[in-house]
């Protein structure tokens, strides 16, 4: 089965979604792109392996909330689901921010927790999720938490230095110390290189 990543001023998302592919829950995720302070060698950003017995990947720290038995109509739009996921998250905003950062910064385990009040990115995701056999919206927001210098996560976790050899090498191979990165970790950390350059 098919996955479908898009934002929502791509213009493909103005294709039909597929009859069978018609989502029917939704989750608004905050991911957590934790960096340390700028020292002489750049910035790192923090990458957690929260499920090392099935996805066995290197993420963002991230917190989500999940809303079941939406009703979506057939025939919708990639950017009419973009536009409803927006919807959805003005209408649960608290419970999102309270619920999905809590659950950064206990993944993290951030002592400082200040963060960007808009994301510094959004996207939007379609996957069929075979152990609930539905198909699920995901609306994506990056939240930056800046210059932490402290963090003692209760999952396994490394720092990613932003530039150098073993970035580049991160870049090339999509491979961390051993393990591939999540999907959605590789367009982060290029924007985020770019940007401190």
């Amino acid at each position: 089965m098919s996955e479908f990543n898009w934002r929502a001023e791509n213009g493909s998302s103005n294709d039909k979604v597929p009859i069978e592919s018609i989502p029917q829950r939704v989750a608004l995720t905050a991911t957590g792109i934790v960096m340390s302070p700028r020292t002489e060698s750049g910035r790192s950003i923090l990458l957690c392996n929260p499920h090392p017995e099935s996805w066995n990947s290197w993420m963002l720290p991230y917190g989500s909330i999940q809303l079941d038995e939406i009703e979506v109509n057939k025939g919708v739009t990639f950017m009419e689901l973009a536009r409803f996921m927006i919807d959805v998250k003005n209408e649960h905003i608290t419970e999102f921010r309270n619920t999905a950062f809590g659950q950064i910064i206990v993944t993290a385990g951030l002592r400082q927790t200040q963060s960007s009040d808009d994301p510094l990115l959004a996207n939007f995701s379609l996957k069929y999720s075979k152990s609930a056999n539905k198909w699920t919206l995901y609306y994506f927001n990056y939240f930056i938490f800046k210059d932490i210098d402290e963090v003692s996560p209760i999952v396994a976790a490394e720092w990613l230095q932003l530039i150098g050899r073993e970035y580049e090498d991160v870049i090339k191979t999509r491979i961390f110390r051993g393990l591939k990165l999540a999907e959605n970790v590789l367009p982060v950390i290029t924007y985020l290189s770019a940007s401190e350059a």
